[in-house]
C-alpha cells in the first residue's frame, strides 16, 4: 500500500484562492498599502523607524530580518524599538491572513477533504494561513457525527487546545480527553514547519506552550498571548530551538520517513531555505525510493523562465525520485481532479 503525504507550500493557497498573497504582495499590503506607521504614536518611534535604510523597507523579508536582530552597533533604548516594530509587523501580517478565513469556495473542495481524511494522507506545510484546515474543517462539520475534534490536527507535534490553558494536565491526557468526547476517527496531521495564525504563545522562553485555537469565538485565555509564525526571514534557526517547534519537526520528519510518494504543491525550494534541503537530504539517504511527485506551474520546468526550479528538485531529491507530470498550467486542478475522479 502506498502511503501519500501532502508538502504544501505559498503557491497551494494561491491556486485555491488569488487573494492568498505572495511574499512581494505582502510586502505591498502590509509596509505599503496601508501606509504602515510604526505601532505607537510617538517621536522616538517615528524616527527609529525613519532612521532605518529606505532600501529596507521595499522588502518585508527584508526589514523583518534586520528588525530582529540585535545588532552590535545599536544601543538597548533602540533595539528595543525594533523589537515593538517587529512584533507590530507580525501582528499585521497575522491579521491579513486572519481577513482571508473561510473567505474560499471550501464546498468545491469536500472531495478533497473526504480522501484526505479517509486515507489518513498526512500534510507537511511552511504556510502558516489555515486554508487546509478550513477545507477539512467544512466537510467535517458536514458529517454524520463529530469524527474528530480540530486541534486534534496538531496534536502529533505537541500543539495544545487553548481551552486546555490552565490545566495542569500533560499532552497526552488531554489529547486522550479530547478524543473521548467524540466518535474517535483518526484525524490527518498537519505539521506546521513555520507555525500557523491560529498558534499562540507567551513569547518569552523556548520552552513556552503553544497553543491551538479553532473555536468559533476567540477564547478570553488567549488574549494575553502573542502569535507563532515564522516570519519570512532568512535566519530562521532563531526559531527553531523552541522545543515544541523542534518536536513538529521531528514528527514530519517521522512521517515522511514512512511515506512512500510526496505531492509537492506550490513550493519553489528557494535555494536560502537551507534547513529544508538538510532535512530533505537527510531523509533520502533513508527513504531512498521516496517518489516525489512535483504540482507546480509549467514555467517550473521550462530552462528559459525565471521561474525554472526543475534544477533544485533534482539535486536535493535526484532525477530517478522526481516526477514533473503535474507541472503545467493548472496544475493544481489536475491533481485534484485526479482526486476527484478516484484515479489516484
Amino acid at each position: 500500500m502506498n502511503r501519500k503525504t501532502l508538502f504544501l507550500g505559498a503557491g497551494f493557497s494561491k491556486s485555491i484562492s488569488e487573494e492568498y498573497p505572495t511574499l512581494q504582495e505582502l510586502t505591498q499590503q502590509v509596509l505599503k498599502g496601508d501606509d504602515w506607521i510604526p505601532p505607537i504614536e510617538n517621536t522616538m518611534y517615528a524616527q527609529c523607524y525613519a532612521n532605518i535604510s529606505d532600501s529596507f523597507k521595499t522588502n518585508l523579508e527584508t526589514l523583518l530580518n534586520y528588525l530582529n536582530q540585535e545588532w552590535p552597533w545599536i544601543d538597548e533604548e533602540t533595539s528595543y524599538m525594533h523589537r515593538a516594530l517587529y512584533l507590530d509587523l507580525l501582528k499585521r501580517i497575522v491579521e491579513k491572513f486572519d481577513s482571508l478565513k473561510y473567505k474560499a469556495d471550501l464546498a468545491k473542495y469536500k472531495f478533497f477533504a473526504e480522501w484526505i481524511c479517509h486515507n489518513h494522507i498526512d500534510i507537511v506545510t511552511l504556510n502558516y494561513d489555515t486554508l487546509i484546515e478550513e477545507i477539512i474543517d467544512d466537510w467535517h462539520r458536514e458529517t454524520d457525527y463529530k469524527m474528530f475534534d480540530m486541534a486534534e490536527v496538531y496534536s502529533d507535534g505537541g500543539i495544545l487546545p487553548l481551552k486546555s490553558r490552565g490545566i495542569s494536565m500533560d499532552t497526552e491526557i488531554l489529547i486522550a480527553q479530547s478524543n473521548e468526547q467524540c466518535k474517535h476517527f483518526v484525524p490527518p496531521h498537519i505539521y506546521k514547519l513555520h507555525g500557523s495564525v491560529n498558534w499562540k504563545w507567551a513569547g518569552k522562553n523556548q520552552s513556552d506552550p503553544i497553543y491551538c485555537s479553532w473555536d468559533a469565538y476567540p477564547d478570553k485565555r488567549g488574549t494575553d498571548l502573542i502569535p507563532y509564525v515564522i516570519p519570512p526571514v532568512n535566519n530562521k534557526q532563531l526559531f527553531y530551538g523552541h522545543t515544541v517547534i523542534s518536536s513538529v519537526w521531528k514528527q514530519a520528519f517521522k512521517t515522511l520517513l514512512f511515506a512512500n510518494e510526496l505531492y509537492v504543491i506550490g513550493f519553489s525550494f528557494p535555494s536560502s531555505d537551507i534547513s529544508l534541503q538538510y532535512m530533505f537530504n537527510a531523509l533520502l539517504q533513508e527513504n531512498k525510493n521516496l517518489k516525489v511527485f512535483v504540482i507546480n506551474t509549467a514555467d517550473a520546468i521550462n530552462p528559459r523562465s525565471p521561474h525554472f526550479i526543475r534544477d533544485r528538485y533534482e539535486s536535493v531529491f535526484g532525477k530517478d525520485n522526481c516526477d514533473f507530470s503535474f507541472c503545467c498550467n493548472n496544475s493544481v486542478q489536475l491533481f485534484l481532479d485526479k482526486i476527484e475522479s478516484k484515479s489516484l
